[in-house]
């Protein structure tokens, strides 16, 4: 779990690459204020995602991914169909903020949503991250 920096995977290891969605979130997040519906609309759609998520804690790994299948996925793919509508319609300018946040989503968004097809994969590296604040 990492977020989409290249210095952050090495070829020398075969591993499953998950990214962080928080990363993809928070881009939209901060962008909230200035492009309100089309942020609210993705933000509120992975909130969802999340809240599934809770309701997995207890779960074995198995039965977490079949609960986001079967709960999640259809979430995460009209975000992605939103998103590239915004881009292919030309909703948002390509190269401003909220069109690079959506390519970010879309360019990474097999890693972004490999807890659709991983068991334990998580949706996030928050907990780690928070970690490494404390210890600095």
């Amino acid at each position: 779990m990492c977020d989409a920096l290249n210095r952050n995977t090495s070829s020398s290891f075969e591993t499953i690459l998950c990214y962080c969605l928080g990363h993809g979130f928070r881009k939209f997040d901060d962008l909230k204020d200035f492009y309100p519906e089309e942020c609210l609309y993705v933000i509120k759609r992975i909130a969802k995602v999340y809240s599934h998520d809770d309701n997995t804690k207890g779960m074995t790994p198995e039965a977490r991914l079949t609960y986001h299948q079967a709960h999640s996925k259809t979430i995460m793919q009209d975000v992605e169909n939103y998103l590239t509508q915004l881009l292919e319609k030309k909703r948002v300018e390509p190269n401003g903020a909220l069109g690079k946040a959506a390519k970010y989503m879309l360019k990474h968004w097999h890693e972004l949503t490999q807890f659709l097809r991983v068991p334990s994969a998580p949706l996030d590296n928050n907990s780690a991250e928070r970690l490494l604040k404390i210890l600095c």
